[in-house]
């Protein structure tokens, strides 16, 4: 069995820790939510680009916001699923546009 040294840190301790780092938080509970869903680890990517350098400190820029990483967050799932749903059809397109151009090229 594993032991792991981290030790569970619940997403009400999570948003209290961004918001001492300097995180404007316009509602806990809904932040609480957000990180309790998506996960402090994979949110935390978002917010990397709202930090101060050196990031090794943990300090969040004047007037960065959860909102902002959220929208980063959004954006991101958003494409992603674009790109898995647009690569679904490109065999599909790539069949017809072949047909098509072999027709051409018989009449």
């Amino acid at each position: 069995m594993t032991h792991y040294s981290k030790t569970y840190t619940s997403p009400a301790q999570l948003t209290a820790l961004l918001q001492s780092r300097g995180l404007h938080v316009e509602n806990v509970t809904r932040t609480e939510n957000y990180l309790r869903h998506i996960g402090y680890y994979r949110f935390s990517a978002y917010l990397y680009p709202l930090l101060t350098t050196p990031k090794e400190n943990h300090v969040f820029k004047p007037g960065a916001a959860f909102n902002q990483a959220l929208d980063m967050y959004r954006f991101d799932r958003h494409l992603r699923l674009l790109m898995l749903f647009g690569n679904a059809l490109l065999p599909l397109e790539g069949r017809h546009m072949c047909l098509a151009s072999s027709r051409l090229r018989f009449m």
